[in-house]
Order: C-alpha cells, then sequence, then structure tokens
C-alpha cells in the first residue's frame, strides 16, 4: 500500500527530483537554485525554503534516491523468481530508467572520495546494501537447496 504523502512532503521530493536532473545534466556547480526550481516548476524562495543551502541539497538528493529506491525493492518480486534476481534486476533497471540517478550516484561517489562527510554517508549506505545483498544471498542457496551462512555470505558480497 503506498503511503499517502502531504503536499509539503510532495513538494520536497518534486524539487529533490529536480535537483538530481539538474545535477546530472549540468553538474553540482554550475546548478543554480533557478534553475532547479524552474525544473520543479516551483518558485526559487520554495527551493530556499526546503534547502536554504545548496551543499545541503546534494546530501539529500542521494538520500531521497536511496529511499525511492527502497521503495522501489519491496514491490520487484516475480513469480518464480529469487529475491535476490529481483533485487539485481529492480537495481539495474532503477539506473536504466532513469539515467539521472546514475549519474546523481556517480557524482556523489566522486565527491565520497574528497569530502568526509560524504564518505561517511557513502560508507553506510553501502554497508546497508551489502548486508541487503548478502540475506538475499542466503535466502537464494537455501532456495536452490544449499545451505549458506550469513557470514559466508557478507564475505562474497
Amino acid at each position: 500500500m503506498e503511503k499517502i504523502l502531504n503536499k509539503s512532503e510532495r513538494t520536497r521530493r518534486r524539487i529533490l527530483d529536480a535537483t538530481a536532473v539538474c545535477f546530472s545534466r549540468i553538474g553540482i556547480e554550475k546548478s543554480s537554485i533557478t534553475q532547479i526550481a524552474q525544473q520543479a516548476e516551483t518558485s526559487r524562495a520554495l527551493v530556499a525554503h526546503y534547502f536554504p543551502v545548496k551543499d545541503d541539497m546534494f546530501i539529500e538528493v542521494v538520500r531521497h534516491l536511496s529511499k525511492k529506491f527502497g521503495e522501489e525493492l519491496k514491490n520487484t518480486r516475480v513469480a518464480g523468481e529469487s529475491r535476490l534476481v529481483s533485487h539485481l534486476r529492480a537495481n539495474l533497471n532503477f539506473f536504466i530508467d532513469t539515467p539521472e540517478n546514475f549519474k546523481t550516484f556517480f557524482l556523489f561517489y566522486y565527491y565520497a572520495s574528497l569530502r568526509q562527510d560524504y564518505r561517511e554517508l557513502n560508507t553506510r549506505m553501502t554497508e546497508q546494501t551489502l548486508n541487503r545483498f548478502a540475506v538475499d544471498l542466503c535466502d537464494h542457496s537455501l532456495e536452490e537447496g544449499r545451505s549458506m551462512p550469513i557470514e559466508q555470505a557478507r564475505l562474497v558480497a
């Protein structure tokens, strides 16, 4: 069941989606609040209200895209397909269907090599992803009639 969002949260998400598009098309430094507002079809003042510091927008965009991806993973299971395969397929589709998400994540990985705060967020997100895939790998091995301890799956993932 899809969560019903209030107007404020819908606006915030629309701004974050527009920011991802702008960042992926013209870069973080060249993206202006005006361009983001135009992409989001809203005013500069509203963008500034939600995100007073442009630097903070990038981390918020990455968090937003991560949550969005997590929501899509919940509904990806296809009958007869293991959870691991479903998650891998959803992962690929998320980036194929929305190239701006792919570019935004790659920008994030680049900046994570330069900035400590981005590196810390990247580390947490990577650990969560690896843990999710380790659990999926264990489940997949059980579905295949084999058993794989979670510690071994974490090493593989």
